[in-house]
């Protein structure tokens, strides 16, 4: 069954690449007016283009992220529900950042995601971890209340997702940015079987043990930074 409830999370599982999303905040109207876009006043109709699901490993978070565009705009809708509360932000990617693996940022002069290295001649970019604290232009601060891990399913697939969100209280259009960082995960499970003689009773025993391998040496790391909507600007279209 759809719902039409914005407070219920089947309203955002129920949404599927190619439907569409109003947009309707001011801030959204204003860029799209000042790009030269008409008939937008009421709300502009972007496209979902992508959608990945994460669900943190510990705690009741889970964030649906949605790639929509609009004209030649892509976006990204993050809705985070944690219990019964919902939060939404609209994102995008600076232009100067370019996605890729951790060393692909490293080589784009990106190292200020990650904290410094104890030794900064013998490092591992793996072993890395992300910044607490961000400083933009030197007055401008960042800050996260820690890294989340989750799974991340993005249709049949699955990634094992790192989440990093931060805001600062300067006054700015877009005060809110996140970091994503998602690794293959192999599924394994081991096999064993145990000969069991007790008291007359001669057979085997099975015991099956499952987990998962992560692909740490390799990632694909995406940086946001946007701001948030009330849940009154963004409506499904059907």
């Amino acid at each position: 069954m759809i719902t039409t409830d914005k407070n219920e999370v089947s309203y955002w599982e129920n949404i599927q690449l190619k439907d569409l999303i109003q947009l309707s905040d001011e801030q959204t109207i204003e860029y799209l007016m000042e790009k030269g876009h008409k008939n937008i006043e009421h709300g502009a109709d972007f496209t979902v283009t992508r959608k990945r699901v994460i669900t943190a490993q510990q705690g009741p978070s889970k964030w649906f992220v949605f790639d929509i565009s609009f004209a030649n705009f892509v976006w990204i809708l993050v809705v985070k529900t944690v219990g019964a509360d919902f939060d939404l932000k609209i994102y995008y990617i600076p232009d100067d950042f370019v996605e890729g693996n951790r060393d692909d940022v490293l080589d784009n002069d990106f190292a200020w995601l990650f904290d410094e290295p104890e030794n900064l001649d013998d490092y591992k970019s793996s072993e890395l971890s992300f910044a607490k604290e961000i400083e933009e232009d030197d007055n401008v601060l960042f800050i996260s209340d820690g890294l989340i891990y989750g799974e991340c399913r993005e249709g049949a697939e699955k990634s094992f997702a790192t989440v990093v969100e931060y805001s600062t209280t300067s006054d700015l259009e877009n005060p809110n940015m996140m970091i994503l960082e998602f690794n293959n995960i192999e599924e394994w499970s081991e096999k064993e079987v145990v000969e069991v003689e007790d008291e007359g009773y001669e057979g085997a025993e099975v015991t099956v043990t499952q987990g998962v391998n992560i692909d740490e040496e390799n990632s694909f790391i995406t940086l946001l930074q946007g701001c948030k909507v009330n849940m009154n600007d963004v409506s499904l279209l059907k």
